[in-house]
């Protein structure tokens, strides 16, 4: 209790005590303690009534997935153009594989942060810095070109050049 009375004489180290507790247990855990929003916004650009879970695990993710729509800056394939291309995506542990263009690597997740940091690493090219989240359902993930910084947040009107995609689930692995 002594303890507890000094350090309350002593804000910085409270926080900074607080701080360390909440590292160790969302590393222990796997699960997010403290949540920071730098858009000041818990959902971003989500619209009302959406379902939208930050929350991103490699279990989640585990499946076949067909991209539904994908888009750069604002502007959006048409969903002819979507269905036609018939993108599936599937994830096997920490493996993933574009079936229609044979790129495969491997996801390395970050669910201490949110939303959640996904860095997509390819078998033969550079890591390509992603934030993911779900939607309603569907996997949402908004990923910067190579070389280029991560995104922070999903909206779909940007001037970033990151591309924003979103995909439905086919089928559990």
């Amino acid at each position: 209790m002594e303890l507890i009375l000094k350090m309350l004489q002593y804000p910085t180290i409270l926080a900074a005590g607080v701080v360390v507790i909440g590292l160790v247990y969302s590393h222990v855990t796997g699960r997010a303690l403290f949540v920071y929003y730098p858009n000041g916004k818990e959902n971003g650009d989500s619209s009302e009534g959406d379902e939208v879970i930050d929350f991103v695990t490699l279990d989640s993710l585990q499946g076949v997935w067909r991209m539904v729509s994908v888009g750069r800056n604002g502007n959006f394939a048409p969903q002819e153009m979507i269905d036609k291309g018939n993108v599936i995506m599937s994830i096997t542990g920490d493996r993933f594989c574009l079936e229609n263009s044979g790129e495969r690597g491997k996801l390395k997740l970050k669910n201490h942060l949110l939303p959640t940091h996904m860095d997509q690493l390819s078998d033969n090219g550079s890591p390509l810095l992603c934030i993911v989240r779900f939607i309603d359902g569907e996997l949402e993930i908004c990923q910067g070109d190579s070389g280029k910084k991560r995104p922070r947040h999903f909206a779909r009107d940007r001037f970033d050049g990151a591309s924003l995609a979103r995909f439905a689930k086919v089928m559990d692995a």
